[in-house]
């Protein structure tokens, strides 16, 4: 992850729209009287709103929430606002994942025009997601996330493994393995076999090799062709560790 002032320049790009542009948007064409920005936006020409809503009386509807038009930080510079949500929300340590989903902090919850301001520079931290006895649930949540985050904001967001339990559980392995038939699971992101450390052991192996080998051939076979071949590498997992039965 880039240093905090790296990160700061960048969110002055992505984080926020352009005070300018801001004021096309919503109709403020004059705001050199000092007006801060949140006020030029609650001072939107009726004029114009209706010109563009084709009501008689649409005054309820176009103009912001007055909580937005009264709030001081959005009167701030883009480039100063970036400075502060990156102050309170990129961490120098990565953020785990747990069962209930993505913890995402109270300021992304505030309202919408500050979620779509802070929310390109909270996943700009490192997250971490764990797997314990192959349980892939987690895993399969914040794939949905990415995939969300990915379309909506053109974020790839740094994504790391936390090695689990090694416990063998050969169900939660198979429901992986289908994930990745099925394409619910990224096999080039989350890799199992990743997670047994650097110790190069027969069951790390032959996990790779399942996982590479149902890539593969998911587009072009069944699944119950794919779990025939899988049977069979189950056997030797069961012949190094007979927990795998």
């Amino acid at each position: 992850m880039n240093d905090m002032n790296d990160s700061s320049e960048a969110n002055g790009k992505i984080g926020v729209v352009d005070t300018d542009s801001m004021r096309s948007l919503n109709g403020a064409t004059n705001t050199g009287n000092g007006t801060p920005l949140g006020s030029a936006v609650a001072q939107c020409d009726t004029d114009s709103a209706h010109s563009l809503s084709g009501a008689t009386d649409t005054r309820n509807e176009i103009l912001p929430d007055p909580a937005v038009a009264d709030c001081h930080l959005f009167s701030l510079p883009a480039e100063l606002r970036n400075i502060i949500y990156t102050e309170a929300l990129v961490q120098t340590r990565s953020t785990y994942l747990t069962a209930a989903g993505v913890p995402e902090p109270p300021l992304l919850l505030t309202c919408k025009l500050l979620q779509e301001e802070t929310l390109p520079i909270y996943y700009q931290n490192t997250f971490r997601v764990p797997s314990t006895n192959w349980d892939s649930s987690v895993i399969i949540k914040w794939q949905v996330k990415c995939l969300e985050l990915l379309d909506d904001y053109g974020l790839r967001v740094d994504t790391r493994s936390v090695p689990g339990q090694k416990t063998p559980h050969w169900e939660n392995l198979l429901l992986w393995l289908k994930g990745i038939y099925e394409g619910s699971i990224d096999m080039h992101r989350q890799r199992p076999s990743q997670m047994y450390g650097e110790r190069k052991s027969i069951d790390r192996v032959v996990i790779g090799g399942m996982f590479y080998m149902v890539a593969k051939m998911r587009k072009k076979f069944s699944w119950e062709e794919v779990m025939e071949v899988l049977d069979e590498q189950h056997m030797v997992l069961v012949r190094v560790d007979a927990r795998w039965a």
